[in-house]
């Protein structure tokens, strides 16, 4: 099964990051980064619901065989498409 084959990430939203403090790995903040703006959310729940999104990310991932399987093989499409 092929990346395309997962359908939409849970990422295509936009990107994020998760902060975290070492002495307190509970405690964190999430920050959201956009076109016009950007925000910190430390609400934990929206922490959870962020690191819940982290983890669907990694799981849906290819490993990195796979990758380089996966753009060799788009790569060669396009060429025999007739792309430049």
């Amino acid at each position: 099964m092929g990346p395309y084959a997962v359908g939409a990430h849970p990422g295509l939203s936009g990107q994020f990051s998760i902060l975290r403090s070492a002495d307190n790995p509970e405690a964190g903040a999430v920050y959201l980064e956009r076109f016009t703006s950007e925000l910190y959310m430390e609400k934990p729940s929206d922490v959870q619901g962020y690191g819940r999104m982290y983890d669907r990310l990694q799981a849906q991932v290819l490993d990195p065989d796979r990758t380089r399987r996966f753009i060799t093989d788009v790569i060669r499409s396009h060429i025999d498409a007739g792309g430049s």
